[in-house]
């Protein structure tokens, strides 16, 4: 999501798999590309913005946009390409201007999406929400965090304003090798996983490759034990500003006294303060860890290292406590106010976001945001999808916790790593969140 330019390394390896699978469609003839209503017949230019790397590879994206030119041949795609500091940093000035792109990129919460929101600088997407079966597609659970009330104000609720292709979500990587020559079976309980990390630790191997160097994964070190210890409700207060909401909790506390004692207790690789993540990965890789604690948009080196012998779980809850996952929809599309190509481009939205694309996706190793019957080959695909499926149904789903204010994700950034490197207390950490949190009104 917020870290694109992190994962440029998916693209080349997935570009062979991918062009089997544009050969087979093309061969197969299945794919006829979009039918959609109201679509001009008018030679017209769409202008979409893409994140870079969130979605398809080159050749992916190079497959759907043919197949939707051949269908259209009136309308010429014109796409750009933006990582997601270039999406953060100009997005609300280019929508404001006299020649936005049909297509925008977003992300969810009260840092982008509101602000463009409450300056009507974004269409509503109710109508075609309804025209295409969005909302029986996606499910409310993965529209939640695209939906905002027509005055940017009150995130959760109200119309329709993005619709994003892929999800992501936190989670726990698992070398299988090394659990089955510890004589373990993946952890279902917080209890059971520490004990993992106590016998790893005994036996030599690093419990939890990590590297915080590049600052944001230590936020994913306090997240996942946020995750839980912090009721799920509490967590969506936080972010959706339903309720009052604070980050200064005796259970914030509680789970930032375990991210930084995880350091203290060594379960965290050695010199993990200047390890970059990239390192972290391929330590885990190399096969000197147990685990490694981040996202799903390190799965595919992870899987192109491992195969097999890696699976993702969900950060296993203390018994009786409560479980929530970080993640949700990635970054979507939203269509600009001034667009004159409003139709065209839901219509190209829905092709994006569909069954087909999803199936492209998932070729490269990929996690849709529809709901996604995986029927590969893949035990580690499977686990992935496994995860993310159980996460929703148990409606466990929380957004990213910097969509709560604008300027969180830097806050946080500096605060976590702080504390997982000992330098401030746990209270004082839940102490400076706030502080944040309370300079933001929505």
């Amino acid at each position: 999501m917020r870290f694109l330019e992190c994962r440029g390394w998916r693209l080349p390896a997935v570009l062979a798999v991918t062009a089997a699978l544009a050969m087979t469609t093309v061969a197969s003839g299945a794919q006829e590309g979009p039918d959609c209503p109201n679509m001009p017949t008018e030679p017209i230019t769409l202008t979409y913005w893409e994140a870079a790397n969130e979605y398809l590879s080159e050749d992916g994206v190079a497959i759907l946009d043919a197949e939707f030119m051949e269908k259209y041949p009136n309308v010429e795609l014109e796409r750009v390409s933006k990582v997601f500091s270039d999406i953060i940093a100009t997005e609300r000035l280019q929508a404001s201007g006299p020649n936005p792109p049909d297509i925008l990129v977003s992300n969810g919460g009260y840092a982008l999406l509101g602000p463009l929101v409450s300056a009507g600088l974004l269409r509503p997407l109710d109508e075609y929400a309804e025209t295409f079966g969005w909302l029986d597609q996606f499910g409310e659970s993965v529209l939640r965090p695209q939906r905002f009330s027509d005055d940017g104000k009150t995130y959760g609720v109200g119309s329709l304003w993005m619709l994003a292709p892929a999800a992501t979500f936190v989670g726990l990587y698992v070398h299988k090798d090394n659990l089955e020559s510890l004589g373990l079976e993946v952890p279902t309980t917080f209890e059971e996983f520490e004990a993992s990390l106590v016998s790893a630790k005994d036996a030599g191997l690093t419990p939890i490759s990590a590297g915080v160097q590049d600052g944001w994964p230590a936020i994913h070190m306090f997240t996942s034990f946020q995750n839980v210890v912090v009721p799920t409700e509490q967590l969506r207060d936080i972010v959706f500003h339903t309720n009052p909401a604070s980050f200064d909790t005796a259970e914030n506390i509680e789970a930032a006294q375990i991210a930084q004692r995880f350091g203290e207790e060594g379960y965290y690789s050695d010199g993990y303060l200047g390890k970059t993540v990239q390192a972290a990965i391929d330590d885990f890789n190399a096969g000197q860890a147990l685990y490694f604690l981040q996202g799903t948009y390190f799965s595919h080196p992870i899987v192109q290292a491992l195969g097999d012998s890696s699976e993702m779980a969900l950060v296993p809850g203390f018994t009786d406590g409560p479980l929530t996952v970080t993640g949700g929809p990635g970054l979507g599309w939203a269509i600009s106010a001034k667009s004159q190509n409003a139709d065209a481009a839901a219509c190209y939205i829905d092709w994006r976001t569909g069954q087909h694309a999803s199936e492209l996706f998932v070729s490269e190793g990929g996690l849709p945001a529809m709901p996604f019957d995986y029927q590969g080959d893949s035990s580690f695909t499977k686990s992935v999808f496994d995860a993310w499926s159980e996460a929703v149904e148990r409606d466990a789903v929380v957004p990213y916790i910097d969509f709560a204010a604008t300027n969180l994700l830097d806050v946080l950034t500096a605060a976590s790593q702080e504390l997982v490197g000992g330098q401030i207390t746990p209270e004082q950490f839940a102490k400076d969140i706030q502080a944040q949190y309370e300079q933001f009104e929505p």
